[in-house]
């Protein structure tokens, strides 16, 4: 029988002309080994045929993670929302931008990652100070929560920098992203909804979330919408510039046996009309986030931060920089909570 040669980690860094712990760090993309000497054992070990055994790999990432770990390398969060520190939020329930960026904290930390919050200012975006800002912070990575109404002007250098944004936006965007599965999520509103027993659904979206949100909300309900009869089909309101006035007279018109909406206003204006949730009337978020009583989906934005720090971690261990040629998205699950606006209509 043949003996099957293995490649190992001793060959590869013969043929470069380097030591085996140099061949190691390079792999993993450590920033202590040069960009070129990386590249130079790469693609040696590609020649070679060099596999590392998942098992020795597995091993060795489960001392490394045991011990101390010192700064591996410095991201930043950017945000245009004012967010609290940590230890301030320690006794207060944090928004969902905040819960994204404390995760984003618990994460880094575990990696020996530095994090920090950098607030967006409009104008250094535009002059380009926002670069400056953070090379003087030695920034390594970049976490960039999206806005999904205003459009910006985004002048920083991408390339100098791991990437990964979160949230919608109506801006156009190629880099890794970590997203809510909001198709996944609807679908599931959407069956609970139905085993209530409500027929007469109403959508409400401002015109701009509807659009960053790729229209997904929209085709869900739609698609809900064409298996009722005619009249039990109410049109969606989605509008540019909601006003009290515009949701009061299509409530009263169409009377929605059931509205689903992510808007904090549009919960006050159906108490506002009169009509008592859940008795008279339904109300359901796609996307529950301070609101602890409502019935809609919850997602974990903490494991979304967590998510977006593991984005960066992987670009900075293989030297990638920039824009991806294949942009990649993660998608978190959301799960339905039963909450306290909805209830079980007659008949069903």
């Amino acid at each position: 029988m043949a003996k099957v040669y293995s490649i190992t980690m001793k060959d590869v860094a013969d043929r470069v002309g380097v030591s085996r712990m140099t061949v190691s760090l390079a792999l993993r993309g450590h920033q202590k080994i040069s960009a070129a000497t990386t590249e130079k054992v790469r693609i040696a070990a590609k020649e070679l045929g060099y596999n590392p055994n998942p098992y020795l790999s597995a091993l060795g990432s489960h001392i490394r993670s045991s011990k101390q770990k010192g700064l591996q390398a410095q991201l930043a969060y950017l945000c245009h929302k004012e967010i609290r520190s940590p230890d301030r939020l320690q006794d207060e329930t944090p928004n969902f931008e905040e819960e994204f960026y404390l995760g984003a904290i618990r994460r880094a930390e575990s990696l020996g990652y530095g994090i920090e919050r950098v607030q967006l200012n409009e104008e250094e975006m535009k002059s380009g100070k926002l670069n400056q800002t953070l090379s003087n912070r030695g920034i390594m990575g970049l976490i960039v929560w999206r806005h999904y109404i205003k459009g910006f002007e985004w002048n920083i250098e991408w390339d100098r920098f791991a990437l990964c944004t979160m949230g919608v936006s109506r801006d156009s965007w190629d880099f890794h992203s970590v997203e809510c599965d909001r198709h996944r999520g609807m679908s599931d509103l959407i069956d609970h909804v139905k085993a209530l027993g409500y027929k007469r659904p109403g959508l409400v979206m401002l015109e701009e979330q509807d659009h960053s949100h790729h229209h997904i909300q929209r085709s869900v309900v739609s698609n809900w919408q064409l298996q009722l009869p005619t009249e039990l089909q109410i049109p969606h309101l989605i509008d540019d510039d909601l006003s009290k006035k515009g949701f009061f007279d299509w409530l009263d018109r169409h009377n929605p046996d059931v509205v689903i909406c992510g808007l904090d206003d549009v919960w006050e204006w159906v108490i506002e009309s009169g009509r008592s949730i859940p008795q008279d009337i339904g109300f359901v978020r796609p996307q529950i986030t301070e609101r602890k009583n409502l019935s809609g989906i919850r997602y974990d934005h903490g494991s979304m931060g967590e998510a977006a720090v593991d984005v960066i971690a992987g670009q900075i261990n293989y030297n990638e920089r920039g824009i991806p040629r294949v942009p990649k998205s993660v998608l978190i699950s959301g799960k339905w909570q039963a909450g306290e606006s909805l209830r079980k209509q007659s008949g069903t």
